[in-house]
């Protein structure tokens, strides 16, 4: 009890409004709850619920719930509350397993039974859970800082965990910094029994589009219908609230065509918040945004960015992540949710559209290359070592020997992290862990990187900078793409008809039915932190990694300041440093 009480007022930040808790002391089971509502705030609807023997915490949001409790209705069950919460325990008790198929929302949940317990986590990963096995049984949580902390765990960076961090800046699931705990992946539901996981399951993948034969051809008009179609389907259950809402409007395709659909379809008209953000190399929303709400109509606000002046610090990133993530973009979440939610609870965001509509720059880059990229690979590496010995320090012929030089599983990690391949590989289980990643994919590596991104980089790295930044200032966000019915729609065309045509050629058509060319963004932006503080932060003899080679950590530091890739490299040890020793 007394665990489980410290470990629920640790997470007060992610519900302010109310807490709860429920016990069944003879099986040795503790729920506790924080709650931010965002339907039904009566305290009715509050947490931890029980029904017949069933007792459910569950985070984040069913969109659906209002068709699920018509439908279960029929079926001959009965509600004593108007919100999600008890949609979601009764659609448990009727359906089971098969539940999860039908929830369209972001959500983690722990459901009792009064025998066993079962952990499900949303299909794209917008909400997650952590889970520590122990002598003493099972233990969870919404983040892994509280948990980490409740059991007093040292944490360790090794092996895997070491490689993928450095590699990408963050720990996919269900790596963690604590080898006793791991994060459930998106889409799976893990079975828990006296304490100690007993199934696990993948009950959804993010479904992939294959190509067709002969020459790329962009989608009819037609085409676009169904995808209009499919996104304003989505939309409007997430417009729908009992609390006040606000969009988290960039200068860039996503949010705008959000915004526009939410106005012109649907009759809805969000107040608008951008954040605005100076310094070199930073691409400030704020006029292009206030332009866009001008023309539609919308109230916006823009919210000044002083993070990067003062408040964005090593520990702050920690804090949020409760291990090592480089993600420095959170601060600009961060940001815009504190100023969002002095007024109000919920915020719209364009977050998932890049991976589901394969709309970042980096997927139009591999697929215009991809002929380098697809030759065999020792015919590819002879291409890089020539190109190699020609190239000056910098310039196009330095990259592509840094990106094509390469063995197949490492040309994703290398474009990443240009021009500092070389360094990675020196890694402990460096190759090992490329193959066991990158390797196993046989399709062409444009289509293979859009697949990465959207099945991996969303939920892994995306989705948790968007949970932690924005739970902190106690605001729940919602993306408006990332819905099972958009992503099954975008896999029936060939995925080749979002790449060969510009970087969100696909979207920005849509997008030109509502705005006027002027208006519409011509290159990928959205809230961009001046990543630069951090850099300038970075101190001036090199950290101390455990399992690291001190020559090879050395002579990475003399480079920090010589391109993105050394630079990030920096970052991301800097970060662990503190993680690991409490110092920079």
């Amino acid at each position: 009890m007394t665990l489980g009480r410290t470990g629920t007022a640790a997470l007060r930040h992610r519900g302010p409004g109310a807490a709860g808790e429920w016990c069944d002391e003879e099986a040795g089971v503790f729920l506790g709850h924080t709650r931010l509502a965002t339907f039904d705030p009566n305290p009715d609807s509050g947490q931890p619920m029980e029904r017949d023997g069933r007792c459910l915490v569950f985070n984040g949001e069913l969109f659906n719930f209002r068709d699920l409790r018509s439908e279960l209705v029929t079926l001959g069950a009965e509600f004593a509350t108007q919100g999600d919460t008890e949609v979601l325990l009764r659609a448990w008790q009727c359906w089971g397993n098969e539940a999860l198929d039908r929830f369209d929302g972001a959500f983690a949940f722990a459901l009792w039974d009064g025998e066993e317990a079962v952990l499900a986590v949303d299909p794209f990963g917008e909400k997650f859970l952590f889970v520590a096995e122990t002598p003493d049984g099972a233990y969870i949580s919404s983040e892994l800082g509280p948990l980490a902390q409740l059991l007093r765990l040292a944490p360790e960076l090794s092996g895997d965990a070491r490689v993928a961090y450095l590699s990408l800046g963050y720990l996919p699931a269900p790596l963690t910094a604590y080898p006793a705990i791991r994060r459930i992946p998106a889409a799976t539901r893990l079975r828990l029994c006296a304490g100690r996981i007993v199934e696990e399951q993948r009950y959804w993948r993010v479904p992939l589009g294959a190509p067709s034969t002969g020459r790329p051809v962009p989608l009819s008009e037609r085409d676009l219908d169904h995808l209009q179609e499919a996104i304003a389907g989505a939309l409007e259950p997430r417009l729908r609230c009992d609390v006040p809402m606000c969009l988290f409007l960039s200068g860039g395709v996503d949010s705008v065509l959000l915004a526009a659909m939410a106005r012109r379809d649907l009759g809805r008209s969000l107040d608008c918040i951008t954040a605005s953000f100076k310094g070199d190399g930073v691409a400030d929303e704020a006029a292009a945004a206030m332009a866009i709400a001008d023309h539609l109509g919308l109230a916006h606000r823009i919210v000044p960015g002083r993070l990067g002046e003062s408040g964005a610090t090593l520990d702050l990133l920690l804090s949020l992540f409760g291990q090592p993530v480089a993600a420095t973009g959170a601060f600009a979440l961060l940001e815009v949710s504190q100023a969002a939610a002095r007024d109000y609870q919920v915020a719209l965001t364009g977050s998932g559209a890049d991976e589901i509509f394969m709309g970042f720059g980096k997927n139009v880059d591999f697929y215009r290359y991809r002929a380098l990229y697809g030759l065999p690979e020792p015919l590819r590496r002879t291409l890089g070592f020539l190109a190699g010995a020609f190239a000056k320090d910098k310039g196009p012929l330095r990259r592509l020997a840094s990106e094509i030089g390469v063995r197949d599983a490492e040309r994703y990690v290398a474009n990443r992290n240009f021009p500092a391949i070389g360094w990675l590989r020196k890694l402990d289980g460096f190759e090992a862990w490329t193959q066991s990643l990158f390797g196993q994919d046989d399709r062409p590596l444009e289509l293979a990187v859009p697949a990465f991104e959207v099945r991996c980089v969303m939920p892994d790295s995306r989705f948790v900078a968007i949970d932690v930044s924005s739970m902190r200032a106690s605001i729940a966000t919602r993306s408006g793409f990332t819905n099972r019915g958009i992503a099954e729609a975008v896999a029936r065309f060939d995925p080749r008809a979002f790449l060969a045509f510009g970087q969100k050629s696909v979207l920005r058509r849509i997008l030109s039915r509502y705005l006027p060319a002027d208006l519409i963004d011509p290159a990928k932006r959205g809230f961009t932190f001046p990543a630069a503080h951090l850099d300038r932060a970075l101190p001036a003899d090199p950290p101390d990694i455990p399992g690291l080679s001190a020559p090879d950590v050395a002579a990475l530091w003399r480079r920090r300041n010589e391109g993105a890739g050394w630079s990030a490299l920096a970052l991301r040890l800097t970060v662990a440093d503190r993680f690991l020793h409490g110092t920079t």
